[in-house]
């Protein structure tokens, strides 16, 4: 009899190994260890009365066992839409790729799911999540479908052309609406594809190029689809070095601050300087700010990257306190992520007060985002910079985010006109008079109002007309070191 148990247990492993890897056959294994203990009990008693015969119920309990191990995931199941989760993803796709096996991956990536939970509610974007994974499953009629994150699914396809097949009618499922209640909703998506995506060689790595994939899309208005190619992967590599640098960047103060100077009209000279923060690789050269801060907040790192670059405003102001006898301030930028943290806001203070500066030279700009996305650290914040008596301005407005309603709601002393207002200008009556026309709401209101990205005589010449208070831009000014810096202003 124990070897009949021996051979179907073999059988059981073999197929099960081969089907789904080796945390099927490690479950498998597990349950074929209790199969046994049940029976080993049985035979035991049965042996100790010689009466009951016990051994077939030990058998129809362990099968039973079995049965429930395979039609039962249990711990790597999602429970709301019932497909595999991320931990059974990366144990499986694992074991794929050690065994060197060949599959394609697609991602689907529900972009607009935070504004649609907004509108309807949590519990009617839940079930729209259900119908989304409900219609990748039907289409591509596999087992192989995860949900990894709260947003994002994957699906692994053996064949190539099951591939392009279940991507083709993904993104056609995607075109129709989804239903809440009685309402029709669109679903903005991002679909990432990788051919032979063994080739990644480790799933943390996997994960890591579809995310990246995925952020190429942000903000996205409709569904797109982004196919893994030669360029894709290496700019996924760039950022990878560039992310491995970064933690050698903060942890022995690499990075550098650059200084860009802000020019009056009404005093026809530089009255404010903005601080930006520059990263040189030593051999990437310099890396572009929006991907090192981009990368530095996914890491946590920003809280720590601003901190420093404080440190440096502080001393170079410390140095040279001179310059401030012409110098309003100096505009120093704060991320979401840095406001919305408590207590933060009182750590930059401290540094400034560390070096014996007043707070009034500096001034902290923050994003329309962040302006839009209240919390109680965040208020907090904006009090604190107030008591101390650092000013705030308001960076990138007409950008697309921010409103009146969140200008008026917080205390800014200046406004900063996003660049992109400025297309046109020359060239389009309408672009010039909307620009005009925010220039002056906003001055009535009383705030000082920057003009940013100006590089032609001809913007200047109009943005003086309109009466702006200070532009900012390369006609006037690049970034400069600090010696250059210096040179320029003196």
């Amino acid at each position: 009899m124990i070897y009949v148990y021996i051979a179907f247990f073999a059988l059981i492993i073999a197929y099960f190994t081969a089907r789904y890897g080796k945390t099927a056959e490690e479950e498998i294994r597990q349950t074929i260890w209790r199969f046994l203990g049940i029976e080993t009990g049985c035979l035991a008693v049965q042996l100790l009365t010689g009466r009951w015969l016990l051994t077939g119920f030990g058998v129809a309990a362990g099968l039973w066992l079995i049965y429930l191990t395979l039609n039962n995931p249990g711990d790597y199941t999602d429970s709301m839409t019932g497909l595999f989760d991320k931990q059974y993803f990366d144990k499986w796709i694992g074991e794929k790729i050690y065994r060197k096996d060949s599959f394609h991956l697609l991602a689907v990536d529900a972009c607009n799911m935070k504004q649609l939970n907004r509108i309807y509610g949590t519990s009617a974007g839940d079930q729209l999540l259900i119908q989304l994974a409900k219609g990748i499953q039907e289409i591509t009629g596999s087992l192989q479908v995860f949900r990894v994150t709260g947003n994002s699914f994957l699906v692994v396809l053996d064949s190539l052309s099951d591939y392009e097949k279940a991507r083709d009618e993904i993104r056609e499922f995607l075109k129709k609406p989804f239903h809440i209640g009685k309402e029709n909703v669109t679903l903005h998506a991002a679909i990432c594809g990788i051919m032979n995506a063994e080739k990644m060689e480790k799933e943390d790595i996997l994960l890591a190029y579809i995310e990246y994939m995925g952020s190429l899309s942000q903000n996205t208005e409709e569904t797109v689809l982004i196919q893994s190619d030669s360029r894709l992967l290496e700019g996924f590599r760039y950022e990878q070095e560039v992310e491995h640098f970064l933690r050698k960047a903060v942890e022995e103060d690499l990075f550098e601050v650059y200084y860009q100077p802000v020019y009056s009209i009404k005093k026809q000279s530089f009255i404010t300087l903005e601080a930006l923060s520059r990263l040189k690789h030593p051999t990437l050269g310099m890396i572009p700010p929006d991907v090192f801060i981009g990368i530095a907040e996914k890491q946590g790192l920003i809280s720590e990257v601003g901190k420093l670059q404080l440190r440096r405003v502080c001393c170079f102001i410390k140095e040279h306190e001179y310059i401030m006898q012409n110098i309003w301030n100096v505009k120093f930028n704060l991320s979401p992520s840095e406001l919305m943290k408590p207590g933060y806001s009182r750590v930059l203070i401290g540094i400034i007060q560390e070096y014996g500066l007043n707070p009034a030279y500096f001034q902290f700009e923050i994003t329309e985002t962040v302006a839009t996305e209240y919390s109680e650290s965040f208020c907090t914040a904006i009090e604190d910079f107030a008591e101390a008596g650092i000013h705030m301005c308001l960076d990138d407005f007409g950008s697309g985010y921010a409103n009146l309603n969140a200008v008026l709601r917080i205390p800014f002393s200046a406004v900063k006109m996003d660049r992109s207002l400025l297309m046109n200008v020359c060239t389009d009556k309408q672009a010039a008079l909307f620009y005009h026309s925010i220039v002056m709401t906003m001055q009535h209101m009383g705030y000082k109002v920057i003009a940013e990205g100006a590089e032609t005589e001809e913007e200047v010449k109009l943005l003086e007309k309109w009466g702006v208070d200070m532009i900012q831009g390369y006609y006037f000014s690049k970034p400069l070191d600090k010696k250059k810096l210096l040179e320029k202003i003196s």
